[in-house]
């Protein structure tokens, strides 16, 4: 299900051309939140919240009119960069305080940080066990 619908993204491109491919531009937006959001949230959202739905119309218009601004050679859109980046502002806010979301947070991993070592060998041995340099690319069979 689409975060957002063309008539959401109308709200914010009221210049959007008719034949405007709004489906892709969400999905899109869409991909992008669920790509932002994928380490606190499960995704994508079966029912997403409002907040979530503003993101996905501003991404999806923002990038509609860059793309339409773009093909017309006209300087780039103020608005359009303006759409994407109160989007991203808003993004970076749920990843700072996840309870702005009604969506249950993942439980996040524990890491032992006594056994993340990274163990150096002698500089001699091949990098990460690939053989003797000169058979790099030689067939070994």
């Amino acid at each position: 299900m689409a975060y957002s619908t063309e008539n959401d993204v109308k709200l914010y491109a009221l210049q959007a051309p008719d034949a405007a491919n709004f489906a892709g531009y969400i999905a899109e937006a869409d991909g992008r939140i669920d790509a932002r959001l994928r380490t606190l949230f499960e995704v994508p959202f079966a029912a997403p919240d409002q907040l979530i739905q503003s993101i996905s119309a501003r991404m999806a218009a923002g990038f509609l009119l860059q793309a339409y601004y773009a093909q017309h050679s006209l300087d780039p859109s103020a608005y359009a960069a303006s759409l994407l980046k109160q989007a991203e502002d808003d993004l970076e806010r749920i990843l700072a305080n996840p309870g702005l979301l009604s969506q249950e947070v993942r439980e996040q991993e524990s890491v032992d940080e006594a056994n993340c070592q990274v163990k150096v060998s002698d500089e001699n041995a091949p990098a990460f066990g690939m053989g003797p340099e000169e058979t790099w690319g030689v067939n070994l069979e």
